[in-house]
């Protein structure tokens, strides 16, 4: 995810999902028995008028939406369109301190995008990979020349994600002039895991329980982004 800023104090946050139809402001639940509540979700549409002008609904929008809501949230994460979105995988070897580790992934990544390494936003995720047992490697009939580049394979690598700075930009503009600020983007398919993730290890209850006004036009894959949005401003 591209944390954009932080704050120990985030107790409030809303998910925030845009699309030509309007947009839905999804906030978590509060108080002791948050865990086992569904996240409160709200649908605000674009008047007829204004659809397909521009890539976000006028930012006047996002302030009705989020007094019509009653929701108290400050802070806001928002999904990254796939096409706003490269995606990368680093073999990473073992034994790199943090700052030789972001070199290694900045050298393999700047030839690889479409624009300035300095107009991009990046981060990544190192993953640790299985190790081979070399009892196990040799045991199997390779040629020894085999074995010792099997062996010498990077056991982890960097899950990298970047983005056009000035999206980010557009992004934080927009938020701001409707009364949020963004703290988070983060790719589509991360929201909604944390979502999956989270009900899965909730109650029963919220499993069975519908979501408050669930809005139409969304799909029940975008819902669940938004839920996931919304989780993500409260959490790590």
């Amino acid at each position: 995810m591209l944390k954009l800023r932080h704050s120990q104090q985030q107790r409030h946050g809303l998910g925030v999902w845009v699309n030509r139809q309007g947009l839905a402001l999804s906030q978590t639940a509060h108080g002791a028995d948050a865990c086992s509540r569904h996240p409160s979700c709200y649908w605000q549409a674009v008047p007829g008028s204004n659809k397909n002008e521009r890539p976000w609904p006028d930012p006047q929008l996002l302030r009705v939406a989020k007094q019509r809501s009653g929701f108290q949230g400050l802070y806001a994460a928002m999904a990254l369109p796939p096409d706003q979105l490269l995606r990368f995988s680093f073999a990473i070897p073992h034994g790199l301190s943090q700052r030789q580790t972001h070199g290694r992934i900045q050298d393999q990544l700047a030839p690889l995008l479409p624009w300035s390494l300095a107009d991009t936003l990046w981060d990544y995720q190192v993953i640790q990979g299985a190790k081979s047992d070399p009892t196990q490697v040799h045991t199997i009939n390779r040629p020894a020349w085999l074995n010792a580049a099997l062996q010498a394979q990077p056991a982890q690598h960097a899950d990298v994600i970047a983005m056009p700075k000035h999206y980010a930009h557009e992004c934080e503009q927009w938020c701001s002039k409707g009364g949020l600020k963004l703290v988070k983007l983060e790719p589509v398919w991360q929201a909604s895991m944390r979502w999956q993730l989270h009900i899965q290890s909730s109650p029963v209850g919220v499993l069975q329980e519908t979501a408050l006004a669930e809005p139409s036009s969304l799909t029940t894959e975008e819902l669940a982004t938004l839920y996931g949005l919304a989780l993500g401003v409260v959490t790590p």
